[in-house]
C-alpha cells in the first residue's frame, strides 16, 4: 500500500516493503510557507490528560521533536477537568485542549521553514498521552492559493 510522506513543497509517494520504504515519486507543491497538523487524539489517559504539569512538559517535548524553538508556554487547568495549552513557536504554535472523561484531546501544530516537522509534534504528544487511537490531517498552507490537503488517516 503506498504511504505519502510530505516535507515542506514536496510530496513522496512511497510503496511499503516490509518495514521499508522505497521512494516512487516526487512532486512539488508551489508556494507552501508553512504545515498545519491536526490531530484527533483518542483513548488517551484520562489522569495525564487532565494533569497541567504534564501537558505543559509534553508540549516542550512535542516542539523539540518538531525540531521548532520554543518561545512561550500559556495554559490553563478547567474545573473539574481539562487542560488548555498553546506553545508559542519561533516558527508558529503547537496547541491542544482536552476532554480527560473522553479520553480525548484537540491537538493543533503549525509551522514553518523547512526544518521542522508538525507531524512530530502530534505524535510526541500520541505518545507521551498513551493514546491508543487517533487520525491526522495534514494541511499545506500557501500564501497566494488554496491549501493541499492530505488526510493521513487513522494514527495507531
Amino acid at each position: 500500500m503506498p504511504v505519502v510522506v510530505y516535507v515542506l513543497g514536496r510530496y513522496t509517494l512511497r510503496k511499503m516493503e516490509g518495514n521499508l520504504c522505497g521512494a516512487e515519486e516526487v512532486y512539488e507543491v508551489p508556494g507552501v510557507v508553512g504545515r498545519h497538523c491536526i490531530y484527533e487524539l483518542q483513548g488517551g489517559d484520562a489522569t495525564l490528560l487532565d494533569d497541567e504539569d504534564f501537558i505543559k512538559e509534553s508540549m516542550r517535548q512535542a516542539a523539540e521533536a518538531a525540531n521548532a524553538t520554543l518561545l512561550h508556554m500559556v495554559s490553563h487547568k478547567f474545573e473539574p477537568q481539562g487542560v488548555t495549552a498553546i506553545a508559542l513557536l519561533s516558527e508558529s504554535h503547537i496547541s491542544i485542549h482536552t476532554w480527560p472523561e473522553h479520553g480525548y484531546a484537540a491537538i493543533d501544530a503549525f509551522t514553518c521553514g523547512e526544518h521542522t516537522n508538525p507531524e512530530a509534534a502530534c505524535r510526541s504528544l500520541r505518545e507521551s498521552l498513551k493514546a491508543t487511537a487517533g487520525s491526522m490531517e495534514l494541511l499545506s498552507r500557501k500564501g497566494n492559493t488554496a491549501s493541499h490537503r492530505q488526510l493521513l488517516g487513522a494514527v495507531p
